[in-house]
């Protein structure tokens, strides 16, 4: 991986590091039950509090024991709920040696025995924390084939020594998940944590079928509309006018509208303004006020939303369309969620012709 691609990554993990607060319980599916667990003491309070929960929790609980990463202590979760993935609020991925990429913060190698108890004492000492579940390499592997099993050649790709162990982390209704984070992030043996992905996605849940195609605004930086994007080093000089791209014609708009229309591919599409898009960024992210405040309806992309036929490809018709004059860029919103699942609930960084092959 080079080092624009590391920085660009970097970014992201960043960006939905602060993204944490804004989260959407209903998206996640439920993962296939482990059939090992390690095992975490819950809190005395907690079981009392769910007695049956516990019980049937800690009768079914099994001792797994793969010896990968030096002895982590045992886990108990209080409950089997956090076998489902869209119980858990948080993701917590411990260092590994062998994971691409790697952190730098974990210099290379792999969370020691010390390093996991220093992380089950904290986790627990974490206000808002109510139960975890660890995951280890082998079940993370499990996990991963059950989500990616049409993408047969992304499966004979991944090992299990490209996983990272993680914990699943359950907070108290409406605790802020930011709290955690950053009572956590820099514990010894952590190469990071924050929601899964599709808690981090409330906005476009119904869009996996769509290919959103966005056209040039005034001023765009975007390449395709004759801008350039800013460098790592800062923003694009605003004295510099050869730097900003132009807006779509209305000409260029209504070529684009008839191409699409005429696409054998297409089931149907709708324009989306700068209004509606905004109107949907703020409903979706209505508890993240920060981001609120500095989000004008300016800032959002006018857009083709279309839908596609079933077993149509998202790539080749985002291929034709990118081509067009007038389009700032084009997503395939399934292929967009599959590599944010990639990254975000599996740290892999997975280029679009192997992680999109299958869409």
């Amino acid at each position: 991986m080079n080092d624009a691609t590391s920085q660009v990554e970097r970014r992201l993990r960043e960006a939905l590091t602060e993204a944490g607060a804004t989260i959407d319980t209903s998206m996640l599916r439920p993962l296939q039950a482990p059939e090992r667990h390690r095992r975490f003491h819950s809190k005395p309070r907690l079981v009392t509090a769910t007695a049956a929960a516990a019980v049937v929790a800690l009768a079914t609980a099994i001792i797994l024991s793969d010896g990968r990463l030096g002895g982590a202590k045992d886990i108990v979760a209080s409950s089997p709920e956090l076998a489902q993935s869209d119980k858990a609020d948080l993701l917590l991925f411990f260092c590994s040696s062998t994971a691409q990429p790697q952190e730098p913060k974990c210099q290379g190698r792999d969370a020691t025995q010390d390093d996991f108890r220093r992380i089950e004492e904290a986790v627990w000492q974490t206000p808002g924390v109510v139960d975890v579940l660890f995951v280890s390499q082998a079940l993370a592997l499990d996990n991963f084939r059950s989500d990616f099993a049409r993408n047969t050649a992304l499966l004979r790709k991944i090992k299990v020594a490209d996983m990272q162990p993680i914990l699943r982390v359950k907070l108290a209704e409406g605790f802020d998940p930011m709290q955690v984070i950053q009572h956590l992030q820099a514990t010894p043996g952590v190469a990071g944590l924050h929601p899964p992905a599709a808690k981090q996605t409330p906005a476009y849940k119904q869009e996996s079928s769509q290919v959103r195609v966005s056209v040039c605004a005034q001023g765009s930086p975007l390449p395709a509309c004759g801008g350039t994007m800013p460098s790592a080093d800062g923003p694009v000089s605003t004295d510099d006018e050869g730097k900003h791209g132009k807006k779509i014609t209305q000409a260029q708009k209504n070529v684009l509208r008839k191409m699409i229309n005429s696409m054998p591919e297409v089931e149907s599409f709708v324009f989306e303004t700068q209004q509606a898009a905004y109107e949907k960024f703020r409903i979706a992210y209505a508890k993240n006020k920060k981001l609120l405040e500095a989000t004008k309806v300016s800032d959002m992309p006018e857009s083709f939303l279309v839908t596609l036929k079933v077993g149509a490809s998202g790539e080749e018709v985002g291929n034709r369309l990118r081509q067009q004059p007038g389009v700032a860029q084009v997503v395939n919103q399934s292929c967009m969620f599959e590599q944010l699942k990639l990254l975000i609930d599996y740290r892999l960084s997975i280029p679009d012709g192997q992680a999109c092959a299958h869409l």
